[in-house]
C-alpha cells in the first residue's frame, strides 16, 4: 500500500468514529429537546438561502479537505471556474443581508459550488461505479467519508453543547469569577477595553474566535499533503480532545462571564468578585464549555502542528491566532483568566501524549518529567477547583504562583515541542524511513474490533453478541415469571439467581469437556442454541406447572421457613436446568473454535466475552423500554426464543457454506502450536489468576449488589432504573474486556490482570467520593424546571443512565479488563497441569469458578455484609481485596532479576495500598435521602437520625425537622410522618374507610407497615387476629423506634403477627380467610410495586377474603396519568364487582368487595361512628370523602372500554409496571384531573 493509499484508508475508520460520536449526541439531543441538531438547524434556518447554506456547508468542508491535502480532482479550470461560483454566490449573500453571514463563513461559502460539484462528481462515479477507474473510485470513496467525518465533528459538537446547557444544571462560574479576582478582575476590564476598540478590531476578535473550529480538518490535510499525519498522529489529535473536553465541561461545568454574569448589559454586568456569593449558579441557555479554554487549546494544538509544516509563513499565522485567540476568549467574555491559566499545562502535555512527535520519544528524562508535571499540575486545578474552590478563594496567593508555574511549564513545553518538530527530517515520514529511523511510523495496517485472526470470520464473535441479548432477556422474564411464585422478597429473587447461575456454572464445565472431545463444536453450538430456545418457547407453561407444584407443597407453611429455600432452588432448577445449562456450555465450544484458529486463550475469550456481555447490556435497554412494555412478558420470551433459533440457522448455513474451522490436537506442552513461543504460567501464576476469577467472582458481584443498592437510592428504583444500572455495567464490561483484548497484545496477562485489579479498587475509591453528589446532582434539576423547562421521561431517563454511568462503568471496566486475562492465565495453566493441553476444558473449569464466585457475591454482600456493615463498609472492604488480589498477582509474576518488572507490577498496588487511606468516613445521609430521583428536585426533610440498609429495604432512615417532626423515609421516598393534623389523618383515613363497608371485626391483613398506623388503628377497631405482612424489616425496626407515639409497638400486641415476606405471595401460600386485606405500599411505579395492582394479585386476593371480606388499597393520584389510573380501576374492577374511590388528606383509596352487602351497610357506618380516632380526623366527615361508588366507576371505564376486558394490566402485559414510572414526569398536578373524571365532568 503506497502512502496515498494508506492516508486514504486512514481516513474511513476515524470518521467512523466521528460518525459513532455524532450518532450519540444526535441521540442525546433528540432525547432532551425532541429532535437531533440536524432537523433543527433546518428547521430554525433564516430563510431559503439560509436552509440552502445549512445543507451545503458540508460539501464546502470536503472540499477544502481535499484542495489542502492535494487531493483535489478534475481539472484547474473546473476549479477556478467552482470558486468564480462561489465568489458570486457568497457576493449575493452578503448583499441581500450581510448580518446574517460571518466573515469566518467566507472560505467556505466560495467552496460550495466545488463541493456540490465533487458530490455530484461522486454520486456519478458511484452509479457507474462498474465502468469507473481505480483513481475515481478512490476519490469518491474519500469524499465520502472525508464528507462523514467532517459533518459528524460538526454535529457532535454542537449537539452535545447544546446537550450540556440542560444535563448539568448548575455552574462553577461563581466560583471562577471569585478566583479570577487573583489577578483583579480580567473579565470586566479586557471585555471593556474591547468594547472600546475601533470596528475592525472587534471584527477580527470575533472572526479569530469563530474560526477555530473550521481549521482542525484543513490541518490535517495539511498534514497529509506534507507526509506527517501520522509520524505526528494528526487524527487523533483531533479526537481524542473533544473526548476529554466532554469529560472535563462534565467535571466543572461553567459558561463564562457573559453567559453567567453580563446578558445584555456585558461587561457592565459584571459584579465585583467580592460581592457574587460563593455558590453554584443556574444559567439558562448556556453551553458549559469555559473550564479548560479549549480556545485556547484549540490554538496551541493548531500552533504545535504549524512548526512541523515546511512552509513556516504557516507557524507564523498560528502565532498570531494563538495571541488573537487568547484576546478573543476574553474579549467576548466567554472565558475566565484561570480558564486559560488551566488550559496552557493542559493543552502541552496533552498535545505531546498525543501527538508524540519521533525526536520527542528521544528527549531526555527531565523533559518528559516535565510533561508529566503539567498533566499533574492540570488534575491538581481541576481537583481544586471541583473540590475546594472556596479555599482558593482564601488563598489568591497560592492561585498566583500556582498560575505563574502552570503558564510556565506550559509555556516551556510547546517550545520543546517546535524545537523537536521544526526540521523538515524530524517529522516527514519518507524521510525518517530513508534514515532508518527506529521511531518511523509502522506500516499503516487497517483498525479492526476484532483480533486480525478472526477477519473474515467476524461472525463468530457476531453470534455471541446476539446470544447475549436473547440471555439477558430471558432471564428478565424467567425472573419475572418465577417472582410471581416464589416472591419478590430478596432471598426469594437472589434464590432464582442462584438457581440461574449454578445452571450456567455446570454448563461451563460440561460445555469445557464436550469442546475437547467434539471434532465439530460449532455445530453443537447451534444446537444448543436451537434446544434454548425452543426450551424457551414452551416455559410459559412451564411456569404455569411450577406455581401449581410450588403452592401445593408450600402452602400454610411459614414465610422464613428454611426449607422454602430449597423448595425453591429445586423447582427452580427443574424449570432453568436445562437452559441455563445449555447457555453455560456455548462459551467453551465457541472458544475451541477460535483456538482452532491460531488466536491466544486470552485473547480468543475477550472477543466472546465482550460480545456476549454487549449483547446483554442491548437486550437490557430493549427488553426494558421496548419489548417489555410493547409485547409483555412471554411475547418477549418468544421474540427471544426467535432470536435463539435464527442464531442456530445462521451458524448451520455458515458451516454448509465455509465449514467449520479444524480443531487441532491440544499441544501437551499446554497450548495450541501458535501459543507454543509463550510459555507455560507457572504454578503461582495459575493458582493466583484461579483466586481471581473466584474471589475476583465474589468482588464483582458484591460491588454490583452495592452499587444497584445504592443507586437505587440515588438515581431511582423505578423497573427502567433499574435495566439501566445492569445496562451501564454491562457496556462496561465490555468496554473493559475490548480494551483488555488490545493490551495483551502490549503486556503480559500477569501485569494487566495486576493493573486491572488496582483499576478496581481505585474506581471503587472515587466513585465513593461522588455519591453525595450525584444525589444532589438529581436535585439540581429544580432550577431547569424553575426556569420553565420541562424534563419529559426521555429526558429523565437520559439523566439518569448518565448517572448509572458514572458509577457503574469504572468499575465494571477494570473487571471486564482483568476477566480475559485472568481467564487466559488460568486455563493456560489448567490445560497444561490438569487436562493434556485441553485448552477448553481449563476455560469451561475457569469459568464455572469464576461464576460460583459470583453466586457468593450475591450471597455475602446480599445478606450479610450490607445489612451488617452498611455500604461504605462494604466498598471499602471490597476496594481492599482487590488490592490484596493484585499483590498476590503482582507477587506470582515476580523474578527476583527483573527489577523493571518488578516496579512496574507493584507499584500501582502501593499507589493504591496509600490511597485507601482517604477513602471517606461516612456518606452524607442528608444528601442521599432528600430524594431527588423521584420528581428531580430534592424534598427537604430534614436532618437523619437514624439510617438502616438492606437489598430488601434499601436506605431506610428518618429524618427529624422543627423539634418534633419525623418522617420515615425509603431511599428518599415518603414513607409517613407523625403530624397529627397532616398525613396522620390520611394514614388513619387509609385504615377506617374500608370498615365503612364492613361489620366484620374478627381477622384482617395488612400489608405494608409504614409507620405502623393502619396496623394500631385496625387493632383498636376490635380485630381479634392481625397479619401484618412486611417487605424490610428495616421499616418495622425504625417505625417501632421513632414512631412508637403512632403505633404504640403494635407489631409486640399480642393478636398481631409479623410476617416478613412479599405480601403477594403470602396470600398465595395462605389458605387463611380474611374480614379485610389492606394495602398501603410505596408507590406503585417502584419495582415489583405493580405486582399487587394486577388482575390475577385481585384474583388471590379475593379468594382469601370471606363472604363479607372488604380489600382496601391506597392508590396514587399524584404524577398518575388518565391511562394509568383507568388501567388500576379496570384491574380492581375485572374482578370485584363493587369499586369505591375515597379521596382523603389527598390521596386515593381503593375499596373493592364482591359482597352484596357492602355497598349499601349502615350497621357498619354505625358501629364505626361509635370509635374513636388517633389524629385530628373528624369520624362524621369520613362519609364525604367519597368520590365515586360502583356507577360511577363502572360509567367511567364504559366510557372508553364499554366491555370492561381492556384496561386490565396482568401479569403477563406487565402494563402497570412500565407505565406509571413515565408519571413522575407529568408537571401538573393530576388529582383534580382524575376526580373530575370519576365524577363524570372530564
Amino acid at each position: 500500500m503506497n502512502p496515498t493509499e494508506a492516508y486514504r484508508a486512514e481516513i474511513k475508520p476515524w470518521s467512523l468514529v466521528f460518525l459513532a460520536l455524532a450518532l450519540v449526541a444526535e441521540s442525546a439531543h433528540a432525547l432532551i429537546f425532541g429532535s437531533p441538531l440536524f432537523w433543527s438547524l433546518l428547521r430554525d434556518a433564516k430563510g431559503l438561502d439560509g436552509l440552502i447554506v445549512q445543507l451545503t456547508f458540508p460539501f464546502a468542508a470536503v472540499a477544502i479537505f481535499l484542495f489542502c491535502a492535494g487531493w483535489l480532482p478534475g481539472s484547474r479550470r473546473h476549479h477556478l471556474l467552482a470558486l468564480a461560483l462561489g465568489a458570486a454566490l457568497a457576493a449575493g449573500l452578503f448583499w441581500m443581508d450581510g448580518k446574517k453571514y460571518h466573515l469566518a463563513f467566507i472560505p467556505y461559502l466560495l467552496t460550495i459550488p466545488l463541493g456540490i460539484w465533487l458530490c455530484l462528481r461522486a454520486l456519478w462515479t458511484w452509479l457507474r461505479r462498474g465502468q469507473a477507474d481505480d483513481a475515481a473510485r478512490a476519490d469518491a470513496s474519500t469524499f465520502f467519508w472525508v464528507l462523514v467525518g467532517s459533518a459528524s465533528m460538526a454535529f457532535a459538537t454542537n449537539a452535545l453543547l447544546r446537550a450540556a446547557s440542560i444535563i448539568y444544571p448548575l455552574t462553577y462560574d461563581a466560583h471562577l469569577l471569585k478566583i479570577d479576582a487573583a489577578f483583579g478582575n480580567p473579565a470586566y476590564w479586557i471585555a471593556s477595553h474591547a468594547n472600546l476598540a475601533p470596528d475592525w478590531l472587534k471584527t477580527a476578535t470575533t472572526v479569530i474566535y469563530a474560526s477555530l473550529a473550521a481549521l482542525f480538518f484543513p490541518l490535517v490535510a495539511l498534514l497529509i499533503r506534507e507526509r506527517k499525519v501520522r509520524s505526528l498522529h494528526g487524527w487523533r489529535t483531533m479526537v481524542i480532545p473533544f473526548v476529554v473536553a466532554a469529560v472535563c465541561y462534565a467535571w466543572l461545568p461553567a459558561t463564562g462571564p457573559i453567559a453567567a454574569f453580563g446578558g445584555a448589559e456585558f461587561p457592565a454586568g459584571i459584579a465585583s468578585p467580592a460581592d457574587v456569593p460563593a455558590a453554584m449558579l443556574s444559567v439558562q441557555a448556556a453551553a458549559r464549555n469555559a473550564m479548560p479554554s479549549m480556545h485556547l487549546s484549540g490554538a496551541i494544538w493548531v500552533l504545535m502542528i504549524a512548526a512541523a509544516f515546511r512552509r513556516k509563513i504557516f507557524f507564523a499565522l498560528s502565532v498570531l491566532f494563538l495571541a488573537g485567540t487568547a484576546w478573543a476568549t476574553m474579549a467576548l467574555g466567554e472565558h475566565y483568566l484561570i480558564d486559560l491559566v488551566v488550559a496552557l499545562p493542559f493543552a502541552a502535555a496533552l498535545g505531546l501524549w498525543l501527538m508524540q512527535p519521533p525526536r520527542w520519544r528521544q528527549a531526555p528524562r527531565w523533559a518528559h518529567a516535565l510533561q508529566w508535571a503539567a498533566g499533574a499540575s492540570f488534575v491538581l486545578w481541576m481537583a481544586l477547583l471541583r473540590f475546594a474552590p472556596v479555599w482558593l478563594q482564601d488563598h489568591l496567593g497560592f492561585v498566583q504562583v500556582f498560575s505563574v508555574w502552570s503558564v510556565a511549564v506550559g509555556l516551556v513545553l510547546v517550545g520543546l515541542h517546535v524545537r523537536g518538530v521544526w526540521r523538515e527530517a524530524d517529522t516527514d515520514e519518507a524521510l525518517l524511513r530513508q534514515a532508518a529511523s527506529p521511531w518511523a511510523p509502522a506500516a499503516f495496517v487497517p483498525a479492526g474490533l476484532l483480533p486480525a485472526e478472526l477477519r473474515g470470520r467476524g461472525w463468530l464473535v457476531g453470534i455471541f453478541f446476539f446470544s447475549g441479548l436473547a440471555g439477558l432477556v430471558y432471564e428478565v422474564v424467567y425472573a419475572k415469571a418465577l417472582g410471581v411464585t416464589f416472591g419478590g422478597t430478596a432471598l426469594a429473587a437472589n434464590t432464582v439467581l442462584m438457581t440461574y447461575m449454578g445452571g450456567m456454572a455446570l454448563g461451563a464445565w460440561w460445555g469445557g469437556m464436550l469442546a475437547e472431545r467434539s471434532r465439530r463444536p460449532l455445530v453443537l453450538y447451534a444446537w444448543f442454541e436451537a434446544a434454548i430456545g425452543l426450551y424457551a418457547a414452551v416455559t410459559p407453561l412451564l411456569f404455569s406447572g411450577i406455581q401449581a407444584l410450588y403452592v401445593m407443597l408450600a402452602t400454610d407453611s411459614p414465610p422464613d421457613a428454611g426449607w422454602l429455600t430449597a423448595l425453591r432452588m429445586g423447582l427452580g432448577a427443574v424449570v432453568l436446568g436445562v437452559p441455563t445449562v445449555l447457555m453455560g456450555a456455548t462459551l467453551p465450544l465457541v472458544f475451541q473454535c477460535l483456538r482452532a484458529m491460531g488466536i491466544p486463550t486470552g485473547r480468543a475469550i475477550a472477543p466472546l466475552y465482550g460480545a456476549n456481555v454487549l449483547g446483554a447490556a442491548v437486550g437490557a435497554l430493549f427488553g426494558g423500554y421496548a419489548l417489555l412494555p410493547a409485547v409483555g412478558r412471554d411475547g418477549a420470551t418468544y421474540l427471544a426464543a426467535v432470536i435463539s433459533l435464527m442464531v442456530a440457522l445462521y451458524v448451520i448455513d455458515r458451516i454448509k457454506r465455509e465449514g467449520e474451522p479444524a480443531v487441532v490436537a491440544p499441544a501437551p506442552a499446554g497450548g495450541a502450536p501458535a501459543e507454543a513461543a509463550m510459555p507455560v504460567p507457572s504454578a503461582r501464576q495459575g493458582l493466583g489468576a484461579l483466586a481471581v476469577l473466584g474471589i475476583g467472582g465474589v468482588v464483582t458481584l458484591a460491588l454490583e449488589v452495592v452499587f444497584m443498592h445504592l443507586l437505587a437510592v440515588v438515581a431511582g428504583n423505578s423497573v427502567y432504573a433499574f435495566g439501566l444500572m445492569l445496562a451501564t455495567f454491562l457496556a462496561g464490561l465490555a468496554l473493559g474486556s475490548g480494551v483488555g483484548e488490545r493490551l495483551m497484545r502490549r503486556m503480559d496477562r500477569v501485569s494487566l490482570v495486576t493493573w486491572a485489579q488496582c483499576g478496581i479498587a481505585m474506581s471503587i475509591l472515587v466513585t465513593a467520593f461522588v455519591w453525595d453528589g450525584l444525589a444532589d446532582y438529581m436535585g439540581s434539576f429544580a432550577y431547569v424546571q424553575r426556569q420553565g423547562i420541562h424534563l419529559d421521561f426521555a429526558t429523565r431517563e437520559l439523566i439518569r443512565a448518565l448517572v448509572c454511568a458514572v458509577a457503574m462503568m469504572p468499575p465494571a471496566f477494570f473487571v471486564g479488563m482483568s476477566y480475559p486475562a485472568a481467564m487466559g492465565v488460568a486455563a493456560d495453566w489448567l490445560a497444561a497441569v490438569r487436562f493434556n493441553g485441553a485448552a477448553a476444558r481449563g476455560v469451561g473449569l475457569a469459568s464455572a469458578i469464576n461464576t460460583l464466585g459470583n453466586i457468593g457475591g450475591v450471597l455475602l454482600a446480599g445478606f450479610w455484609w450490607l445489612p451488617v456493615y452498611g455500604s461504605r463498609n462494604v466498598l471499602f472492604g471490597l476496594a481492599v481485596v482487590a488490592v490484596l488480589l493484585a499483590a498476590m498477582m503482582a507477587w506470582a509474576g515476580s523474578a527476583p532479576a527483573q527489577r523493571r518488572v518488578l516496579a512496574w507490577r507493584w507499584s500501582p498496588v502501593g499507589a493504591m495500598a496509600v490511597a485507601l487511606a482517604l477513602f471517606p468516613a461516612q456518606w452524607n445521609f442528608n444528601s442521599l435521602s432528600q430524594g431527588g430521583n423521584v420528581y428531580f428536585y430534592p424534598q427537604q426533610w430534614g436532618e437523619v437520625m437514624d439510617h438502616a440498609e438492606s437489598v430488601e429495604g434499601g436506605l431506610t432512615t428518618v429524618t427529624q425537622s422543627g423539634e418534633s417532626h419525623l418522617t420515615l423515609l425509603t431511599n428518599g421516598k415518603f414513607q409517613g410522618n407523625n403530624a397529627e393534623g397532616g398525613e396522620m389523618v390520611a394514614q388513619e383515613s387509609i385504615a377506617l374507610i374500608p370498615l365503612m363497608h364492613t361489620t366484620q371485626r374478627d381477622k384482617a391483613l395488612v400489608i405494608g407497615y409504614g409507620t405502623g398506623m393502619t396496623a394500631r388503628v385496625l387493632q383498636d377497631q376490635g380485630y381479634s387476629t392481625l397479619d401484618v405482612v412486611e417487605l424490610s424489616r428495616d421499616i418495622v425496626t425504625m417505625a417501632d423506634k421513632y414512631f412508637a407515639n403512632i403505633n404504640a409497638h403494635i407489631s409486640d400486641h399480642p393478636s398481631v403477627k409479623m410476617h416478613y415476606t412479599d405480601g403477594r405471595n403470602y396470600l398465595l401460600t395462605q389458605s387463611r380467610q380474611y374480614d379485610l386485606i389492606s394495602l398501603e405500599i410505596s408507590s406503585i411505579w417502584f419495582a415489583g410495586a405493580a405486582n399487587l395492582y394486577n388482575r390475577e394479585f385481585y384474583e388471590l386476593a379475593n379468594r382469601r377474603l370471606g363472604d363479607q371480606g372488604v380489600l382496601q388499597q391506597w392508590v396514587q393520584l399524584h404524577h398518575m396519568r388518565p391511562m394509568d389510573f383507568l388501567y388500576i380501576l379496570g384491574s380492581v374492577r375485572s374482578v370485584f364487582k363493587n369499586v369505591w374511590v375515597y379521596v382523603s388528606g389527598g390521596q386515593g383509596i381503593v375499596v373493592a368487595s364482591n359482597s352484596g352487602g357492602a355497598a349499601s351497610n349502615e350497621a357498619a357506618l354505625g358501629k364505626l361512628m361509635g370509635s374513636h380516632t388517633i389524629s385530628a380526623l373528624k369520624l362524621p366527615e369520613l362519609p364525604n370523602t367519597l368520590v365515586a361508588g360502583p356507577a360511577q366507576v363502572d360509567a367511567l371505564i364504559q366510557r372508553f372500554d364499554p366491555r370492561m376486558q381492556f384496561f386490565i394490566s396482568t401479569d403477563k402485559n406487565l402494563y402497570l409496571e412500565y407505565a406509571t414510572p413515565k408519571g413522575n414526569a407529568v408537571t401538573m398536578d393530576t388529582t383534580p384531573i382524575l376526580i373530575g373524571m370519576l365524577k363524570g365532568q372530564l
